[in-house]
């Protein structure tokens, strides 16, 4: 790059003898020594990556960045081969129990341990921040058709840092699994125990493998997509898609730890039956909200206000979705969550907070910042996989059966959130398990009915498909009906 800059200068800025005697007072004034040289050729003067497991013998950016994927691809890898490892130990039935969980821990802990991954994301950040830096100097300078030169590396620098940021969330997705697992461990062990002092050692070592095994299979389909990947392009930093991406995305820090996914705007697919639309950046939640948190909430809500939500929803437990609650109960459900957690509401009657009765059509805050239902175009959005959708015809697959309940397998019954396998985004049960309802009237009935989307455990397959559509009227309580939160991305 740094070449071809010099010679269209010399091509273009008049007498061979001038631009020999000026290039290099421009290129002093204009180039930092560390600037662009250092993006594109290898740099020896960053002695902080000296000595350090960077995995590569020339220093330049690109080639850390191959480094760095390459490590977060082997971390993903790595936890993959250590649940199958664990899964056939205690599946042989011949180590104790015991032994095969120290071992998945003896197998994993460079994965959690591996701080110098962090540190080495942190200095290829801080110099794409520094090449980014000195464009823009040279931006402002304003000198002939330089311009489109530095345009050239920021572009350079803008995809170096989308595969960093990719990498990094591979990197924190394998972590993630390791500490659910690690979670699960603990309640294993302490099953085992129980079960072996009451039904015996045999029924004991049986259960613990069927935990095992559900294990396995809740993580499998995010370790073998990476591994796939992996193995058909040979090499890490050939294919676009380094990521489980979306199913651990970047949050913000209010939103962390919330059950959020972000994502990212883009434009709905044309083959939708409402038409090619700009989706802008939000939140939705990963699963359709639960008894437990319906209840956390109304709790709080009943003695701050929100009367109208006493004894209102029903679930078969805790990690159940909550049915029975119609369009009018949701959005002053989301109220209170928001007000709960120190949100503004989005929905408002007047001037005032919507906290009782059945309003058609409160009025929404844009600029608010709390929870809300999904509009109809982002729900489907989201459903698509947002911008790493694969088309598929159901939310995640073309096999509904592996990432929705309906009538075929659900047993005529609701099930559990997020025991099918999650879309492109990592969002789960957006098609079949419930209804859910949207913010959305339907545009062929009065403004009293709400759309709805997604199918449910007695539909059959084509109403769980990502192109129906369907409707409800506000103020009846389904009891095939759930919901799922949406966040704007607001200042």
């Amino acid at each position: 790059m740094i070449h071809r800059l010099r010679f269209f200068l010399m091509a273009h800025g008049g007498p061979l003898l001038g631009a020999v005697l000026v290039l290099p007072c421009i290129a002093c004034f204009l180039i930092p020594p560390s600037g662009w040289v250092d993006l594109i050729r290898p740099s020896r003067k960053d002695s902080s990556l000296q000595g350090k497991d960077v995995g590569a013998s020339s220093e330049d950016i690109p080639s850390q960045i191959v480094h760095v994927e390459n490590r977060a691809q082997e971390s993903v890898e790595g936890v993959h081969r250590a649940l199958r490892d664990l899964q056939e130990k205690l599946g042989s039935g011949s180590p104790a129990l015991s032994a095969a969980l120290i071992n998945f821990e003896e197998q994993i802990r460079r994965v959690k341990t591996d701080q110098r991954f962090s540190e080495l994301c942190e200095q290829i950040q801080n110099r794409l921040d520094k090449e980014d830096k000195y464009c823009d100097e040279l931006m402002e300078k304003r000198v002939g058709d330089i311009a489109s030169m530095v345009r050239e590396v920021k572009e350079m620098t803008g995809r170096l840092r989308l595969r960093l940021e990719k990498a990094k969330r591979v990197y924190d997705t394998a972590v993630h699994i390791w500490e659910e697992t690690r979670k699960k461990i603990a309640a294993w062990e302490q099953l085992f125990t129980s079960y072996e002092s009451v039904m015996g050692r045999d029924y004991a070592e049986k259960k613990i493998r069927n935990l095992v095994q559900e294990a396995v299979q809740q993580f499998e389909p995010f370790m073998l997509r990476q591994t796939v990947q992996g193995a058909e392009s040979g090499r890490v930093e050939t294919k676009e898609a380094v990521s489980i991406v979306a199913q651990s995305e970047m949050l913000l820090p209010e939103v962390k730890d919330k059950g959020l996914v972000l994502v990212n705007g883009g434009m709905l697919s044309a083959s939708s039956k409402l038409g090619l639309l700009p989706v802008n950046t939000f939140y939705i939640s990963k699963t359709e909200v639960t008894w437990a948190e319906w209840q956390t909430v109304c709790t709080w809500a009943v003695a701050n206000g929100y009367t109208d939500l006493a004894n209102v929803g029903q679930g078969l437990g805790d990690g159940y979705p909550v049915t029975n609650v119609n369009w009018y109960d949701v959005v002053k459900w989301c109220n209170a969550r928001s007000e709960k957690e120190g949100k503004t509401p989005v929905y408002k009657i007047g001037a005032n907070v919507y906290r009782t009765g059945d309003v058609v059509e409160p009025a929404m805050v844009e600029s608010a910042n709390g929870y809300r239902l999904p509009s109809e175009k982002e729900w489907e959005f989201a459903a698509r996989g947002g911008t790493q959708t694969q088309s598929y015809t159901y939310s995640g697959s073309n096999d509904l059966s592996e990432v929705g309940w309906y009538g075929a397998n659900s047993g005529g019954a609701v099930k559990e959130v997020g025991n099918k396998r999650p879309n492109e985004l990592g969002i789960f049960d957006m098609s079949g398990n419930l209804w859910e309802w949207s913010g959305s009237c339907h545009p062929d009935y009065s403004r009293s009915y709400r759309v709805i989307r997604g199918g449910d455990w007695y539909s059959y397959a084509g109403s769980c498909a990502l192109t129906y559509r369907d409707y409800g009227y506000s103020g009846y309580r389904y009891d095939y009906g759930g919901f799922r939160v949406a966040l704007s991305l607001v200042p």
